[in-house]
């Protein structure tokens, strides 16, 4: 049986958004570079802020 995942999609405000948001948004940003720039190094939170 397949296990079934949630996900709460949710507007993400770059004006207002706390250090934890952006470093979840830095740590997707990093996952999705990954598949498409294997060789690329992951980029820090204040690179990619």
């Amino acid at each position: 049986m397949e296990k079934k995942v949630k996900w709460d999609i949710k507007p993400f405000n770059v004006r207002n958004a706390s250090a934890a948001e952006y470093r979840a948004a830095n740590e997707l940003d990093n996952r999705m570079r990954a598949e498409y720039l294997p060789d690329d190094p992951p980029l820090n939170v204040a690179k990619s802020a």
